[in-house]
């Protein structure tokens, strides 16, 4: 069974080594690394050009020649992928030695399973270990997690429980194209929902991955792009959160309500022209939970 990993860069030379290295540590190989380069102008083309002159026949290289903008490049390197499964990983975070050989096997053994995960490791960004994000008590022991349970969990995106990534998933089950075109940051947690609507999912009960939080990756939560991308998936999944156990749908909806409010305060100086959207995308969340919304909204910050 062939196993594809892809990446995705942008002036990601302080980290891009460290991560395509770690892929190439695997104790299971992956058949190919498939990589788009969305128009750096660092030292990533250098490093990416070296790696595939080393390890011939193992890499695709696609060198943009303009930028697409995150969606559209994730998309564009998700179709290029050729093997029976597939997984990602973002340019500066790791894979841990036996990602692929683990989450395949789990795969192989639970054969109407669409897709495997397994916990995170949270890294600084020099690489010091700071917490890990342990799925056990949320999906128990491992293997296959009841749909609704998951579903229910990535539907929190206040919790941790939301946000497992990197997951192995059996390539025929990615649609095209891969990510929604309106979501601009959130997309793969949004395919990640998708995918747990249609497909079971099997929990792997390791540490597998790390992934390094740094100044770049906290300030993009701090957008009015992250704000209309939670709006529009708590509209995208709205069928999906009412047929949840009563319980669950409740914690969801508040939920996002709390974290659109949230990203809306933290949002500090915009132009105009922003401010507006993010208003915007605040009427339309409470139009649709008013309750919930007023509750938050005359809540002190």
């Amino acid at each position: 069974m062939r196993i594809s990993v892809w990446l995705t860069t942008y002036n990601s030379e302080r980290y891009i080594a460290a991560a395509i290295d770690s892929v190439l540590a695997q104790t299971r190989p992956a058949s190919e690394i498939v990589i788009c380069d969305d128009g750096s102008s660092d030292g990533t083309r250098e490093l990416l050009t070296a790696y595939a002159n080393r390890h011939p026949g193992l890499f695709r290289i696609e060198f943009n020649e303009r930028n697409l903008g995150i969606t559209p490049n994730k998309t564009k390197v998700a179709g290029l992928c050729t093997g029976d499964l597939v997984t990602w990983l973002d340019a500066d975070d790791r894979f841990l030695p036996r990602k692929l050989e683990l989450e395949s096997d789990a795969l192989l053994t639970h054969s109407d399973a669409g897709f495997a995960f397994s916990n995170v490791r949270l890294v600084d960004s020099d690489g010091t270990p700071l917490s890990e994000w342990d799925f056990s008590r949320a999906f128990g022991a491992g293997g296959p997690v009841p749909r609704d349970t998951l579903v229910g969990a990535l539907l929190r995106p206040s919790r941790f429980t939301a946000h497992l990534r990197n997951e192995l998933v059996h390539r025929c089950l990615i649609p095209t194209p891969a990510f929604d075109p309106r979501i601009r940051l959130w997309q793969d947690w949004d395919a990640r929902v998708s995918l747990a609507i249609e497909h079971p999912g099997i929990y792997v009960p390791e540490t597998l991955q790390e992934y390094r939080r740094t100044d770049e990756s906290c300030s993009v939560t701090h957008t009015v792009a992250s704000l209309e991308d939670m709006v529009y998936a708590a509209e995208k999944f709205h069928d999906t959160i009412a047929a949840l156990p009563p319980d669950a749908a409740t914690k969801s909806r508040w939920d996002f309500v709390q974290i659109s409010l949230q990203k809306y305060r933290e949002l500090g100086q915009v132009s105009r022209r922003d401010a507006a959207r993010a208003r915007r995308a605040l009427a339309r969340l409470a139009f649709r939970h008013p309750r919930i919304f007023a509750h938050f909204y005359f809540r002190p910050s």
